[in-house]
C-alpha cells in the first residue's frame, strides 16, 4: 500500500527475521484530525441537539425514538442489577436488554441520572464523540503508512465524511453503530508489529458492550491479526489468542445476551447490494452525488435506490483512488508482502460475502446460489448482516488513501490530497446536507394518549399491557394488531412516565414464541375471568372488550379512551 518502508528485525522469540514498519503515528496531527472530526460532528448534529436535556427532537427521528424510550426505561431499573444491561419493565418476560444496545452511554446515563432529576439525553454527545474518534483514529491508521503528517490529517478526513457512516448515523438514526471508529482502531492493531494483547482484549469488551455487530466484525479481524502473525513469526501464543476472545464473551455476558428470549429467524431479511459501493442512491428521491441528484431523473434515481439497510457509498474520489491502486497493483508492496496482507483480505471478502447472503442483488436483479445450512442458520442469528460489509468498505477507502497520497508525491502535487479531499466533500455535499437537516429539524411530540383520565387510571396500577400483541421484526402486521403500528409508542411513553412495565414494544430481535405465548395468556385470562391485579388491558378490538368488561364488571372498570378499548382492574 504504497509508501510504506521497512526495517529488517530479528523475532526474540523465534529467531525468524520479519519486517517491521518504521513510521510511528504523530500524536499531533491526530490530534487535529480528532478536532476537526468533532467539530464535523457539532456541524452535523447542531449545538441545540448537544444540550442534554434537549431529548424532544429524537422522539421524532425513528429508531432515535427507540435510543431514548430505551434508556428511560433503563434509567427506572434497579442500579445493581444483573445483567448490567437488562430493562426489566420493558416486554417483561422476554428478558430484554437494551434495545438498542450501548450500555456504555446507557450506564453513564444511569448514575448520573441518580443525582439528576428529570428526563435527559447523551446521543448528540455520543455521535460527536464518534466522528472525533473516527478522525482521531483515521489518522493513526493513515499514519501506519503515509509519512507526511499533513497528509495523514487531509486523509483522515475521508474516513470522517464517510457515507455509510453519515447515513447510519443520520437517516437510519443508529446511533450506537456510529462507532465505526472502533473498525479503525482493530484496523491500526491489525497493520501494527506487537501483539497488543491487552488493547485488543480492551477493544473487543467495550465493543460487545456498544454493539454486537461491531464486535462480531472485530473478532473476526482480531483472529486475522492472529493469522498474520503465525505466517510472519511461525508462532503464536496462546495467551495472546484466548485473552482477548474471552474479553469478548465477558462483554457478551455482562450484557446479558444469553439470557434474553427471541426467536432466531429472518434470514436474508436484509441484504447487500452487490453494487453497493458505488451506488450513492440512499431513497428514490435523494443520493450522496450532487452529479446524480443534478443529471439524475427520478427513473434512474429509482434504478441506484436499494435496500436501505445495506447502504454503503464509497464515493467517488475513494472509488477513483482504488481503481487507481489496482491499475497500479504490483508497484506496491502488497503482492510481495502477502503474509500481512492475505489474512485481513480474506477476513473481509469473508464479512463481504456474508452481508451479501446468498440471494445477490444487482440493479434489482437477483441472482442465488449454494450456501451450506450452517452458514445460512449464522446469517440467520445477524438480522442485520448487510453491516458486516464495513471492515471491508473502510480497507478499500484506507487502500484509496494512500494510493492517492503516493500518485500526487510522485507526481509532486503539493495540495493533491486537499483538493482530492474537497472534490469528496463537493460530491457528497448533497446527502451531508440532507443528514444535517434531518438533525435540526424536528417535529414536537404529541402523544395520542392525552386523555387526563389515563393518568387518573394509572395511580394504582404497576403494569400496561395490550391485546393482541405484535412484533415489528417480522414483516407486516396484521389484523386488530396493526392499531399498534402507529401507537405503540406512545403507550410505551405513558409506561415509562408512570412506571408501569409493559408486555410489548419494538425489540431488535424477533419475539415470535413470546408474542405467542403472551396472546395465549392473556386471553385465557380474559376468558376465565382471572385477570391480573393492577393491570391496565389496552384491547385493539371492540367486541372483545365489551365481552371481557361484562364478564369482569365485579373487578374491573372498563373505558373508551383516546379510541383505545381499555380495562383497569381494581386491587
Amino acid at each position: 500500500m504504497g509508501l510504506v518502508r521497512f526495517r529488517s528485525l530479528r523475532s526474540h522469540d523465534t529467531g525468524n527475521v520479519v519486517l517491521v514498519r518504521r513510521i510511528e503515528p504523530k500524536s499531533g496531527w491526530a490530534t487535529s484530525s480528532l478536532l476537526i472530526g468533532g467539530l464535523f460532528g457539532v456541524f452535523l448534529v447542531g449545538l441545540r441537539n448537544l444540550a442534554p436535556w434537549n431529548y424532544s427532537w429524537l422522539y421524532s427521528k425513528g429508531d432515535g425514538a427507540l435510543t431514548q424510550l430505551g434508556f428511560e426505561f433503563f434509567r427506572k431499573a434497579p442500579l445493581f442489577q444483573w445483567p448490567l444491561a437488562a430493562v426489566p419493565k420493558y416486554v417483561v418476560g422476554s428478558n430484554m436488554i437494551l434495545p438498542t444496545e450501548n450500555a456504555v452511554t446507557n450506564i453513564f446515563g444511569k448514575l448520573v441520572g441518580e443525582f439528576i432529576p428529570g428526563n435527559f439525553q447523551f446521543v448528540g454527545l455520543w455521535i460527536v464523540f464518534c466522528f472525533a474518534l473516527q478522525g482521531y483514529f483515521g489518522a493513526k491508521l493513515l499514519s501506519r503508512f503515509i509519512d507526511s503528517g499533513i497528509t495523514q490529517l487531509f486523509g483522515s478526513l475521508f474516513f470522517v465524511l464517510s457515507p455509510a457512516l453519515i447515513y447510519r448515523v443520520g437517516v437510519m438514526n443508529h446511533y450506537s453503530l456510529g462507532s465505526h471508529w472502533m473498525i479503525l482502531v482493530a484496523l491500526f492493531l491489525y497493520f501494527g508489529t506487537e501483539f497488543r494483547t491487552r488493547a485488543w482484549g480492551t477493544l473487543l469488551f467495550f465493543a460487545m458492550l456498544t454493539s454486537i455487530y461491531i464486535s462480531a466484525m472485530l473478532v473476526v479481524v482480531f483472529v486475522a491479526h492472529q493469522l498474520k502473525i503465525y505466517l510472519q513469526a511461525k508462532k503464536v501464543r496462546i495467551t495472546t489468542f484466548v485473552l482477548p476472545l474471552v474479553a469478548s464473551a465477558c462483554g457478551f455476558w455482562v450484557m446479558g445476551y444469553l439470557s434474553m428470549s427471541s426467536s432466531i429467524t429472518g434470514s436474508n431479511f436484509f441484504r447487500l447490494n452487490a453494487l453497493a459501493w458505488f451506488n450513492p442512491g440512499y431513497s428514490d428521491r435523494g443520493s450522496f452525488s450532487m452529479v446524480l441528484n443534478t443529471v439524475g431523473n427520478s427513473r434512474l434515481r429509482q434504478l441506484f435506490s436499494e435496500e436501505w439497510e445495506g447502504f454503503q457509498y464509497l464515493g467517488t474520489v475513494v472509488a477513483a483512488g482504488a481503481l487507481l491502486g489496482l491499475v497500479n497493483l504490483r508497484n506496491t508492496r502488497i503482492l510481495r508482502n502477502w503474509r500481512e496482507y492475505a489474512p485481513i483480505a480474506i477476513a473481509a471478502c469473508a464479512l463481504f460475502t456474508f452481508a451479501l447472503s446468498n440471494h445477490i442483488v444487482i440493479l434489482h436483479q437477483e441472482f442465488n446460489y449454494w450456501w451450506p445450512s450452517s452458514l445460512f442458520n449464522l446469517r440467520q442469528v445477524f438480522r442485520g448482516a448487510t453491516r458486516f460489509g464495513w471492515p471491508a468498505y473502510y480497507l478499500v477507502t484506507l487502500f484509496a488513501v494512500v494510493q492517492i497520497s503516493r500518485f500526487v508525491s510522485v507526481r509532486k502535487l503539493k495540495f493533491g490530497v486537499t483538493i482530492a479531499m474537497v472534490v469528496m466533500v463537493a460530491e457528497s455535499s448533497s446527502g451531508i446536507a440532507y443528514v444535517h437537516r434531518e438533525f435540526s429539524t424536528s417535529k414536537p411530540y404529541v402523544s395520542s394518549i392525552s386523555d387526563l383520565k389515563w393518568n387518573e387510571i394509572s395511580a394504582n396500577h404497576s403494569k400496561l399491557v395490550i391485546y393482541p400483541n405484535f412484533d415489528l421484526q417480522v414483516g407486516e402486521v396484521t389484523g386488530d394488531a396493526k392499531v399498534w403500528v402507529s401507537r405503540w409508542f406512545d403507550l410505551a411513553k405513558f409506561a415509562v412516565d408512570h412506571d408501569l412495565s409493559t408486555n410489548f414494544g419494538y425489540v431488535p430481535r424477533p419475539l415470535t414464541d413470546y408474542i405467542a405465548a403472551q396472546n395465549s395468556q392473556i386471553l385465557n385470562e380474559m376468558g376465565n375471568g382471572k385477570l391480573q391485579p393492577k393491570t391496565i388491558y389496552v384491547l385493539a378490538n371492540e367486541t372483545i372488550w365489551e365481552r371481557v368488561s361484562r364478564a369482569n364488571a365485579a373487578n374491573a372498570d372498563a373505558y373508551k379512551i383516546d379510541g383505545l378499548f381499555v380495562i383497569s382492574t381494581k386491587g
